[in-house]
C-alpha cells in the first residue's frame, strides 16, 4: 500500500503500511501504560485462535515442531501466565481460562482487522523476548504495531472507501504531526524521493 504525496515542493513515494507500523509502534511506546480498551463482544479463546493460525502457511509449522495442539496449548499458558503484565501495560486483556477480551486502543477511530487476530495471538507467544524486560517491551511493542499495520483492500473490494477514510482522516493527520522519523525511513523503502518540483519547474521554464 504505497502513494505519492507533495510536500514543500517536492514529490515522495511513501509506503503507507511501513508507515503505519511505525506510527503505531511510538504511539505504543510513548503511551506505555496508558492506552485505553477496546473490549470483543465475544472473547476469542486463546487456544482455538492458535489453532487457526498454526493452521495457515504463515506461521511456518512444520511436523517436527510438534503437534499443534501442544503448541497451541502452550501459547495459552503462556500469555495466561502473563495476563496481568499485558494488562497493566499494554492494555491486552485475557481471563485465567485463556479468553482475550480486550485489545489496547493505539489510535482512536482505528481498530485493527480481527481477521488477523489468530496470527497475532500465536506470534506473541513465539516472537517476543520474554525473558528480558528491555527485550519484551521492545518486541511486544512491534508485534502490536505489526498487527495494528495497514493493509490496502484488494481491487472490489467493499472496503476501499473505509481504506482511504482512514489514511486520509486518521492516519495521515498523525503521521504529518505526531510521527518522528529515524533515520532508516529513507533507506528502507518507507519514504523514497521521486522528484523536486522546483527542479522540474525550472526545466520546462527553459522548453
Amino acid at each position: 500500500s504505497s502513494g505519492i504525496n507533495a510536500e514543500y515542493g517536492e514529490l515522495y513515494l511513501m509506503d503507507y503500511g511501513r508507515l503505519s507500523r511505525a506510527l503505531v509502534y511510538q504511539k505504543v511506546v510513548f503511551d506505555f501504560r496508558n492506552m485505553s480498551v477496546f473490549r470483543l463482544s465475544e472473547g476469542a479463546c486463546i487456544r482455538e485462535m492458535a489453532m487457526l493460525a498454526l493452521g495457515q502457511s504463515e506461521s511456518g509449522w512444520r511436523e517436527d515442531h510438534g503437534p499443534k495442539e501442544e503448541l497451541a496449548d502452550l501459547a495459552v499458558r503462556l500469555l495466561s501466565s502473563k495476563r496481568e503484565m499485558l494488562a497493566d501495560y499494554f492494555s491486552l486483556e485475557i481471563t485465567e481460562k485463556g479468553i482475550l477480551t480486550g485489545l489496547p486502543v493505539v489510535i482512536e477511530n482505528y481498530p485493527p482487522l480481527l481477521q488477523r487476530l489468530p496470527m497475532f495471538l500465536l506470534r506473541l507467544s513465539t516472537e517476543v523476548d520474554w525473558d528480558t524486560e528491555k527485550g519484551c517491551f521492545e518486541s511486544l511493542s512491534r508485534e502490536i504495531a505489526r498487527f495494528y499495520t495497514l493493509t490496502e483492500p484488494v481491487e472490489g473490494d467493499p472496503n476501499v472507501r473505509d481504506w482511504k477514510f482512514t489514511l486520509e482522516n486518521v492516519l495521515w493527520p498523525l503521521i504529518r504531526t505526531v510521527y518522528i522519523p529515524d533515520e532508516t525511513v529513507t533507506t528502507d523503502g518507507t519514504v523514497l524521493q521521486i522528484a523536486d518540483l522546483h527542479n522540474l519547474y525550472k526545466v520546462f521554464e527553459r522548453c
